[in-house]
């Protein structure tokens, strides 16, 4: 969408090979994106919804870093999965 992206200091999935990972969007999806597909995708990257779901995600990708403690790890993990279960 032609913005640069924010580089976070948390663990990043890095295979291809899964389709929730795609660090780009290829040139053949590009040029099928209309203009208002690329306004509707801004629009929803710069919602409030989508903003707090992506800080408390960081947030908690940055505090598994440095948990040990399994109890809490197990409660970071599940609510990191229910902010992406948000996403369907």
């Amino acid at each position: 969408m032609g913005k640069q992206v924010e580089a976070y200091a948390i663990w990043h999935s890095s295979n291809l090979a899964h389709e929730d990972y795609v660090p780009y969007l290829p040139q053949e999806v590009l040029a099928c994106l209309t203009e208002a597909d690329i306004h509707w995708m801004s629009q929803e990257h710069e919602s409030q919804d989508f903003q707090r779901i992506k800080t408390r995600y960081i947030e908690i990708c940055q505090k598994l870093q440095v948990t040990n403690d399994r109890a809490q790890r197990h409660q970071l993990v599940d609510e990191l999965y229910s902010l992406l279960d948000t996403f369907g």
